[in-house]
C-alpha cells in the first residue's frame, strides 16, 4: 500500500452507477419420480404460493430445504469429489460425489449437475441456485429426478460487500478486508468460507489484508519507528490460528509490501512507491525458490504487485500512464495490452485461467473509470461496469464460486477519501 495513503484512509460506502441488469426472480423445486420408483416424490414447491426455499453454500457443496408450515418436506444436499471446491458441472456418486436426501432411502445413488450459483454478500444464502439431481435408491432403475431453479430479485445487482472498508481479498467463498480504527490504525480481517471472523490488531500498529489462500492469510505489518513507518509480510495460518515463517528472502530491513498468495506461491514488492529502485518478487513459501519478476529504476516511476491465482500474477507499473500486465509462472512470459491514447491501465486482479480483470480509467482522479475484462486469448478488452465521475478504483480481488466469477473492487472518492468494497457479480445465463 502507498505510504503516504496509510493515515489519510477513511472509510464510508460508495455506489456505481451502472449496475447489471436485474433478473426476473424465480424460486421452484421439482421432484418427479419415474413409475416403480420408491421415492414417492411427484410435487412442485415454488415460492411464495405453497413453499419457502432455503438454498446454501459451502466450499465444496450446496443444499436446498423446502418447508411448509415450518417443517422440512425436502432437502437436497450434494458434495464433491474428494472435498473438491464446489465447482460448476456434472458429479457421479460413483466417482466420490456425495448426495443425500430427505426423505431418505436405501443405498441413494446418483448423479448432480450443477449449472452454477451466486452466494450472497457477507456470507448470506446464495442468491442463485441452478441445480439438478437425478438418484435411485439401491438397485431399482426408476429414479429420482430433483431440479432446482432458484433466484433471487436482484441476484446479480453490484452490492456493498463492506462499507468503511479497502483491501478486499476473496479465495472462493472467504474474504478478508481492512479498516481504519477511530484511533487512525488499520485493522485486518479475515472471514474464512466456514467459522468465525478474524482479526488482527495492535495499539498503535497497522495491519492490511493482502492475501488469502487455503486457509493461510498473508498481511502487511507497519509499524511507525519514530516518523516513518517499516513495512513487512507475515504469512498466518488461520485455524488453528498461528504465524507461519517465511523464507529469508521475504524478510528484510527494506520495505515489503502488495503480498499476494496462491497455494505455496507468493507475490510481493520490495520498495517504498519512491524508492530509487523498487522489484516484484515471487517466492515459494514451501521451498524458498525465488525469482524476480520485475525491476524499475526512478523515484516518479510508479511499479505496484497486485495478484497471483494458479499459474498467474499480475501487476501495474507507471511511466506516467498506467500499464497491466499479466505474468505466467511456468513460461515466465509477460503479456500486456497497450492503453488507448489518453487512457491508463492499472488494479488488476487475475483469475487460475488467466482471465485478467483491471481498471481503465482517463488522466486524474475518477475520469472515465472503468472496469474490464481481458479474456483468455482476446485481443480486446470488454467493459464490465462503469464507475461514477469523482469515484475510482484502488484494488480489486476476483475469485471463482460454483460457476460464477466474483469481483470485489476498492471504490474511493477522489473528494472526501471515502472507501467502502463492492462486488461486481459475472454469471453464466441461466438454462433453459
Amino acid at each position: 500500500m502507498r505510504r503516504g495513503l496509510i493515515a489519510a484512509i477513511v472509510t464510508i460506502a460508495l455506489a456505481l452507477v451502472l449496475a447489471p441488469a436485474a433478473m426476473a426472480a424465480e424460486a421452484t423445486v421439482v421432484a418427479t419420480t419415474a413409475p416403480g420408483g420408491s421415492l414417492a416424490l411427484n410435487a412442485t414447491y415454488a415460492e411464495p404460493a405453497d413453499a419457502a426455499l432455503a438454498p446454501s453454500l459451502t466450499p465444496d457443496g450446496a443444499a436446498i430445504e423446502v418447508r411448509r408450515a415450518g417443517a422440512i418436506v425436502l432437502r437436497l444436499a450434494v458434495t464433491m469429489p474428494a472435498g473438491a471446491p464446489i465447482a460448476a458441472g456434472t458429479y457421479d456418486t460413483a466417482a466420490g460425489a456425495g448426495i443425500s436426501l430427505t426423505p431418505t432411502c436405501v443405498g441413494l445413488a446418483g448423479t448432480f449437475t450443477l449449472q452454477h450459483a451466486i452466494p450472497g454478500t457477507r456470507r448470506r444464502a446464495p442468491t442463485e441456485l441452478y441445480l439438478t439431481a437425478t438418484v435411485r435408491c439401491g438397485v431399482e432403475t426408476a429414479a429420482t429426478t430433483i431440479v432446482v431453479r432458484l433466484a433471487r430479485a436482484n441476484a446479480r445487482a453490484e452490492a456493498t460487500e463492506r462499507p468503511n472498508a479497502y483491501m478486499p481479498v476473496a479465495d472462493g467463498l472467504a474474504t478478508a478486508w481492512s479498516s481504519t480504527s477511530a484511533g487512525g490504525v488499520a485493522e485486518a480481517f479475515f472471514l474464512p468460507a466456514t467459522g468465525a471472523r478474524q482479526s488482527f490488531r495492535r495499539a498503535g500498529q497497522s495491519f492490511l489484508s493482502q492475501g488469502l489462500s487455503g486457509g493461510r492469510a498473508i498481511l502487511q505489518h507497519l509499524t511507525l519507528r519514530g516518523s516513518r513507518y517499516d513495512s513487512n509480510i507475515e504469512l498466518w495460518q488461520l485455524a488453528p490460528r498461528r504465524r507461519l515463517t517465511l523464507p529469508r528472502s521475504v524478510t528484510s530491513a527494506g520495505w515489503e509490501w502488495g503480498g499476494a498468495l496462491s497455494g505455496d506461491w507468493l507475490l510481493y514488492q520490495r520498495g517504498e512507491v519512491d524508492a530509487r529502485s523498487k522489484a516484484i518478487h515471487l517466492v515459494n513459501v514451501a521451498t524458498g525458490a525465488r525469482r524476480t519478476v520485475l525491476t524499475v529504476v526512478g523515484r516518479t516511476a510508479y511499479l505496484e504487485a497486485n495478484d497471483v491465482n494458479g499459474d498467474y500474477a499480475a501487476f501495474h507499473r507507471c511511466k506516467p500512464r498506467c500499464r497491466s500486465y499479466s505474468y505466467q509462472l511456468s513460461t515466465r512470459q509477460t503479456t500486456s495490452l497497450l492503453p488507448p491514447a489518453g487512457r491508463s491501465d492499472y488494479a488488476p486482479t487475475v483469475l487460475a485461467d488467466g482471465t485478467l480483470y483491471f481498471v481503465r480509467s482517463a488522466a486524474g482522479c475518477g475520469r472515465l473509470v472503468r472496469i474490464m475484462r481481458l479474456d483468455v486469448g482476446a485481443t480486446e478488452p470488454v467493459q464490465v461496469a462503469r464507475v461514477p465521475a469523482g469515484l475510482d478504483v484502488a484494488k480489486m480481488d476476483a475469485t471463482t464460486v460454483a460457476g460464477s466469477r466474483l469481483v470485489y473492487t476498492e471504490r474511493f472518492s477522489c473528494r472526501k477519501g471515502d472507501r467502502a468494497i463492492r462486488r461486481i457479480v459475472e454469471a453464466p445465463a441461466p438454462p433453459a
